[in-house]
């Protein structure tokens, strides 16, 4: 008895339908904005002597420091365009408290960017609670 080539040739069809799909139309995956990121890797931490240094701080209290002058949501985006209208870094670290989500955190990042393009994340400030 002969093999039934009808019955084997279907998932050949399959594959060869599905490969040529794959291969005919692109692919597109959809991309959001880059983002670039700066680490402080192997470098002492941020003094107060460092006063080109530009960091905000988001405290747990959703309120917004620039290096540690407080400031408003409504002023901080014009306050950052001002403060490097004439830098030739445009680099601004954020750090924010343990307290808060990524999401808040990331809504101060979203304004940051509006004005500068290049956001570096900066672990909160340690505090030794139980140091004897």
């Amino acid at each position: 008895m002969a093999p039934d080539l009808r019955r084997a040739s279907a998932p050949v069809v399959a594959v060869l339908l599905i490969l040529t799909l794959v291969a005919v139309l692109p692919l597109r995956f959809p991309v959001g904005e880059p983002v670039v990121v700066a680490f402080r890797c192997g470098h002492p931490p941020l003094t107060q002597c460092d006063v080109r240094y530009v960091v905000v701080h988001v405290h747990s209290d959703r309120s917004l420091t620039i290096n540690s002058d407080p400031i408003s949501y409504a002023e901080f985006g014009p306050r950052l365009n001002e403060i490097y209208k004439t830098r030739v870094d445009r680099v601004v670290c954020v750090s924010g408290a343990p307290e808060l989500s990524f999401g808040e955190v990331a809504h101060v990042i979203a304004i940051v960017r509006q004005v500068i393009p290049n956001v570096g994340l900066l672990p909160p400030p340690h505090t030794d609670s139980g140091a004897a």
